[in-house]
């Protein structure tokens, strides 16, 4: 009983995925992502990796992308 449980709302939830729109590929809404990289300690050097990653997929997905290490950002989102 629980295996089927999870095999029908594993199904319909990959059912709503593939079937829905996200919010980026909506064509109503502007959508952004804000690339936060501020380290107050060990860098893994995974920053320009990262930021590339958000941007190749900004790229496919049609949102931009704001790469900052400046936490004053957070002061004016908009």
């Amino acid at each position: 009983m629980i295996l089927r449980l999870v095999v029908c709302t594993l199904f319909l939830s990959i059912s709503i995925t593939v079937n829905s729109q996200t919010l980026c590929e909506r064509q109503d809404t502007i959508f952004k992502v804000l690339h936060f990289t501020k380290t107050t300690g060990w860098d893994h050097n995974t920053r320009s990796a990262s930021a590339d990653l958000f941007e190749t997929i900004g790229g496919f997905k049609g949102f931009t992308v704001t790469d900052t290490e400046d936490e004053s950002i957070f002061n004016n989102l908009s």
